[in-house]
């Protein structure tokens, strides 16, 4: 992610990047761009769904107009069905008819107007509920108005008509003929508004038609009177609207009829006809059109609460950061004089504070810095007293101060422990080169008594050489009578070992022993308890044996009562038979089962007398082995005796083995050393002669370092010390009189 961020700040523009406005600016424009495509996308989806759903929505009532408009046509025509039934309202008498006619009024739903006994032939009433329509004509011109394809002649139909209008009131009618000389129907009239209720959907700004296959309007809440032709009958999505069973067809401004663009929805019915519901497609659509808008709305509120937010970090925070730049500027071209005071309480002001104590701090820090560069030049021309001023406001230079005076401390002691010490050396060096003489003097001697060591030695090595060669054939000897008894102890631990696995053997045979002697036991047991089980088994045989024979006897009897009822116990003479059979079948495997026990019996006694047998053998066989294992027990006992005083041998002869190498090993040392003598001698007193001419360059050179130790002192002479340091340099040097070691002094002054 950093990386990212990284290779995005690179392609960055250096006109923006070098201006906080101006990526302030970019970043608002981008957000603006993103808000406004994410709003572009999300308006066309919630619009495209939105649209749907009302295009759905419209469809849905068309669907609801038609099953309403339906279920009221059905249940007319089973009113008048149920009317046309009853034989009283086909009465040739007219108050007869009248009454029944009157009667199923009083049960007809509210927009049923009247119900009414129609002479076809001259399309007169015969019989109503209104007492004064007997005699006159029903409908206009005296006709029926219904479909030319309508047979008023079937008396299983029940026909509806054209809406029709009398007294200036719409109606239909539904009419069904009677079976009757005369031709007459049962009329049952409903007003038109009760189909015009059903069509009034909760659609806004819409209004429906009921339309035949043909163009037809049968009835409309709107835009065309009922028997003429639908407007957009012509057109090419008629054709849908009638033919498909539901949908939503979009169809332009039709001259006469509609203004707009309407979306109508349609709904088939059985009949043929179809639902038209009417509305204009801004009046549908007009939800996304508001989402649109109220999108749109807060776009712009949220375009102009960024730009507003952009100006008020303009004037809010660009602005003074470009003052706090130019006076971070001012600070560092080194004009600690700038103006950084504030009134803001924010986290800038806390900066521009922030940096107001920095400016002091780099005052406080350039004021000490001068004063500490004088004391510093004063300690470089060799006045090592000076000491920088530690009580400073500032913390880096309270620090940079006591350093340097720690420093200054060490150099000082530093100068004095040199000094001291160079006292020191130029004494020692005086001394050394008095004592020089007395060593060379004594290293002569020396070189005289060592060559007298060497010739003693020699002679010494001489007598050690047939002492040792005496120790050889005596260690030669004893090894032999070692091997021997290392040989004897292995034998013995060998036949201690195979008489330890012979014990162990033979308790291995004595517990299969026992095992087979448990076993053994364990299967005499078990076969006693099969003799037990053989013995319920023979009870078991005897029981079926004895109710074999009383069943044998029951099927006899049964023969012979069969044998008495002739004909009729023929069946039960067959069952007896077959009874009898079996009871002698099972009789014989009873018997069979008798003798196989006997035999099993048989082979028991054989099985137990030889397991009985083999339990004796096996005790025989135990009681050797257990004698077998107590011989083996002693064979060991004594076989371990003979490995402890074999092993006693052996460790005594390995001791006098070791004794006598001992004695020939320090002979040969004792040899060694005496030749090693005779060398060192000879090695010692060159060495004397050695010394004595290094000596001599020793005092040399002590005489080349008094020199040096004396410039030394020359150059130490130019640096001031405190009188306490001069006091520490003397007492050490008071301390190294008469110390002869020339390294003691450096050590402390490294301290």
């Amino acid at each position: 992610m950093v990386d990212f961020v990284q290779d995005v700040s690179e392609r960055i523009p250096d006109a923006i990047a070098q201006s906080y406005t101006r990526q302030l600016g970019t970043i608002f424009l981008i957000v603006m761009l993103v808000v406004a495509g994410v709003a572009g996308v999300q308006y066309s989806m919630t619009a495209s769904e939105l649209n749907e759903d009302a295009r759905a929505n419209l469809q849905a009532a068309a669907e609801r107009e038609a099953i309403q408009v339906e279920q009221w046509e059905q249940e007319r025509k089973r009113l008048t069905s149920v009317v046309a039934r009853d034989t009283g309202v086909n009465s040739v008498k007219t108050e007869r008819s009248n009454h029944a006619l009157t009667q199923h009024m009083e049960s007809m739903p509210d927009d049923v107007s009247g119900l009414y006994l129609l002479n076809l032939e001259s399309g007169t009433v015969a019989g109503s509920t209104k007492s004064d329509a007997v005699g006159t004509t029903l409908f206009p011109n005296g006709e029926v108005p219904v479909s030319e394809n309508a047979e008023l002649s079937d008396t299983e139909t029940v026909h509806r008509t054209h809406v029709y209008t009398k007294d200036g009131r719409g109606y239909v009618a539904f009419v069904k003929r009677l079976p009757s000389v005369t031709p007459r129907a049962v009329v049952l009239v409903s007003e038109a508004s009760a189909l015009g209720s059903l069509m009034s959907g909760d659609v806004d700004d819409s209004f429906t038609q009921l339309v035949t296959d043909d163009g037809t309007i049968v009835y409309g809440t709107g835009g065309g009177a009922p028997g003429r032709t639908y407007p957009a009958a012509e057109s090419e999505s008629f054709s849908t609207l009638t033919n498909s069973e539901s949908g939503v067809v979009e169809q332009g401004a039709i001259s006469g009829f509609t203004s707009n663009t309407h979306l109508v929805g349609h709904a088939k019915l059985d009949n043929g006809e179809a639902i038209l519901l009417h509305a204009e497609k801004s009046s549908v659509l007009s939800l996304s059109r508001r989402v649109g808008i109220d999108m749109a709305i807060l776009i712009v509120l949220a375009l102009a609460g960024l730009l507003g937010l952009g100006v008020l970090l303009h004037f809010n925070t660009v602005k003074p950061l470009r003052g706090l730049a130019a006076s971070v500027s001012e600070l560092r071209n080194g004009n600690l004089d700038v103006d950084l005071a504030t009134d803001r309480r924010d986290e800038f002001g806390d900066v521009l504070i922030g940096v107001a104590h920095l400016r002091d701090d780099l005052q406080d820090q350039r004021d000490d810095a001068e004063s500490y560069s004088e004391v510093m030049v004063q300690a470089a021309d060799g006045d090592l007293t000076v000491r920088l001023d530690a009580d400073s406001d500032s913390a880096d230079m309270r620090t940079i101060a006591t350093a340097y005076n720690e420093m200054m401390d060490e150099v000082e002691q530093t100068v004095q422990r040199t000094r001291a010490f160079s006292a020191d050396v130029s004494d020692l060096v005086t001394r050394l080169a008095e004592r020089a003489d007395e060593v060379n003097e004594a290293s002569q001697e020396v070189s005289s008594a060592i060559q007298q060591i060497s010739d003693g030695a020699s002679q010494q090595s001489d007598n050690l050489a047939s002492v040792s060669d005496e120790v050889n054939d005596l260690s030669a000897s004893i090894e032999e009578i070692s091997s021997s008894a290392n040989e004897l102890v292995m034998l013995a631990e060998r036949a201690k070992d195979e008489g330890h696995e012979g014990e162990r053997a033979a308790e291995n045979a004595l517990g299969g022993i026992d095992d087979i002697r448990e076993e053994t036991e364990r299967t005499v047991q078990e076969v006693h308890k099969l003799d037990e089980q053989l013995g319920e088994i023979g009870e078991i045989v005897d029981v079926i044996t004895e109710i074999a024979e009383q069943t044998d006897i029951l099927a006899l009897n049964a023969n012979i009562e069969a044998a008495r009822a002739g004909e009729a116990g023929e069946g039960f003479a067959v069952v007896s038979n077959e009874v009898k059979q079996l009871a002698q079948e099972t009789k014989s495997s009873a018997a069979d089962i008798s003798a196989l026990i006997e035999e099993i019996e048989t082979q028991r006694d054989e099985v137990v007398g030889s397991i009985e047998r083999m339990r004796e053998e096996v005790d025989d066989g135990a009681d050797s082995v257990d004698e077998a294992l107590q011989s083996l027990g002693g064979i060991v006992e004594r076989v371990e005796d003979t490995a402890v005083s074999a092993k006693e041998i052996d460790n005594a002869t390995a001791d006098q083995a070791d004794s006598s190498q001992e004695v020939l090993s320090m002979t040969d040392e004792i040899a060694g050393i005496s030749e090693e003598t005779t060398a060192e001698a000879q090695t010692v007193s060159a060495a004397a002669e050695q010394q004595t001419a290094a000596v001599g360059d020793v005092t040399n050179e002590l005489s080349t370092l008094k020199d040096d130790i004396a410039r030394l002192e020359t150059s130490l002479a130019r640096f001031e010390v405190s009188g306490e340091a001069q006091n520490v340099g003397n007492s050490q040097s008071q301390s190294t009189d008469g110390d002869l070691s020339v390294g003691s002094s450096p050590t402390k002054a490294d301290d």
